[in-house]
């Protein structure tokens, strides 16, 4: 196997790696818009709890 040979095949490990770390950070953002919105519901419900029990 030729420089050119390694060359390609390195690339497509490289391009394989970068691909599997972008489905991660996919997945940790989408938990976070998940929790986010968990925290901006909540927080609405206890605003509107909060003025029905006259706080």
């Amino acid at each position: 196997m030729d420089q050119n040979d390694e060359d390609h095949f390195r690339r497509i490990e490289v391009v394989q790696q970068m691909d599997r770390a972008k489905e991660v950070v996919e997945r940790y953002f989408d938990g976070l818009h998940f929790y986010i919105g968990q925290i901006e519901e909540h927080s609405r419900e206890i605003g509107k709890l909060d003025e029905r029990l006259g706080g």
